[in-house]
């Protein structure tokens, strides 16, 4: 029983190592200042300290087995709920909108810290006979249910968005509740597995793998692919057998050098991200968008026949006039685009269809020079 309880102490050890390792990694890293991620290093902190409490529980005895406990108990439903709200800032919600729903959100977690403060004086979730040892009691299962609660809603919201959802964030999204689930099961079925809590700093790790994996592809400043993505995604396109057809658009802000000289360079960030933000708008989830370079995106979708292009083309056009017109900004965003399909019986290289689609974008951005002056004057 003693080398029981020893393997398992070591196995939250090294379960601690590894949160331990994500979080001090995180640290100098200037995108986790984002909202959403930290609420993962809270998700890292929250699943550190149940690991050591709970390792604590098994080494310590009397009073001391009992607060360590009891400490465990209190925590049982944290992680649930950050994971819940990092699932649905990822889906899209708000800071504001994540506000609004938080004490409906925080109903299982207070439920659960309510029968652990009942625990202190009636035992509801734990006990410790005359020798010490601990004992589950009746309502232990509920604590389970309570804390997983959390973690259904995430699955089930997930797969609800799973069609509009980043396939990239939609993997570790749906694969961090596999491995809990089934760590969770066993530590229920057979008393003194505790595999609960290692199985979820494991899936943090995968879903910090993905996650940096993410990063190291975008663009910081607008969230759009970068250009090695740009390379890899085109000739994986190209040489394709499933699905053979592709098309590339490339769209150049006309005259962004006058907004940056006129309005300073975070307005001309400030424009950067919202042209992305327009182009994700006028794009099916599938489609790829990227920043090419400077003030130049690159969008490549599986489309075969130039009416649907020149569809999709005019789409992107039409939520930029309805921009310029609603948005009350200092500036106006016009685009030069250039757009062709694929002939794989040209045996072009991804290089150069790149170039002659950028030729094309050129073409017309020297057509609409002559409106170049007024394209980012200041509305009155």
């Amino acid at each position: 029983m003693v080398n029981e309880a020893f393997i398992r102490i070591q196995v939250h050890l090294l379960a601690m190592s590894v949160c331990m390792i994500i979080y001090v990694d995180t640290k100098n890293r200037i995108n986790w200042q984002e909202y959403s991620f930290r609420l993962f290093r809270l998700l890292i902190v929250s699943c550190t300290l149940l690991l050591g409490t709970e390792a604590a529980s098994w080494y310590s005895s009397g009073h001391w087995k009992f607060f360590w406990n009891t400490a465990c108990f209190s925590l049982h439903a944290v992680p649930g709920y950050l994971w819940s709200l990092y699932t649905d800032y990822q889906l899209g919600f708000t800071r504001e909108q994540l506000k609004q729903h938080r004490l409906l959100r925080l109903l299982p977690l207070l439920a659960v810290e309510t029968l652990v403060a009942v625990n202190l004086f009636f035992p509801v979730f734990f006990s410790l006979d005359a020798n010490g040892a601990y004992q589950r009691e009746p309502f232990f299962l509920l604590d389970t249910l309570l804390s997983y609660s959390y973690l259904a809603y995430a699955l089930l919201r997930t797969y609800r968005a799973r069609q509009q959802l980043d396939p990239v964030f939609l993997r570790p999204l749906l694969f961090f509740h596999i491995i809990p689930f089934i760590g969770g099961l066993l530590q229920v079925c057979y008393y003194g597995t505790g595999l609960a809590w290692p199985s979820v700093s494991l899936s943090l790790l995968v879903c910090y793998i993905y996650i940096q994996n993410r990063q190291l592809g975008l663009d910081y400043l607008t969230k759009a692919f970068n250009r090695l993505q740009i390379d890899q995604q085109l000739r994986s396109c190209i040489q394709s057998s499933d699905h053979p057809e592709i098309s590339a658009i490339m769209i150049d802000i006309n005259n962004f050098k006058g907004i940056n000289d006129t309005f300073g360079h975070l307005v001309g960030d400030e424009a950067l991200v919202q042209t992305a933000q327009l182009l994700r708008q006028a794009l099916r989830h599938e489609d790829f968008l990227a920043r090419y370079g400077g003030d130049e995106f690159l969008i490549l979708t599986r489309i075969g026949s130039e009416e649907a292009l020149q569809h999709l083309v005019d789409r992107i056009r039409q939520n930029f006039e309805q921009f310029n017109q609603c948005s009350g900004k200092p500036f106006r965003l016009t685009l030069s685009i250039g757009h062709a399909i694929y002939d794989p019986q040209s045996n072009q290289t991804p290089e150069q269809f790149l170039a002659m689609v950028d030729q094309e974008m050129y073409r017309e951005k020297r057509h609409k020079s002559s409106d170049a002056p007024n394209a980012n004057t200041a509305e009155k």
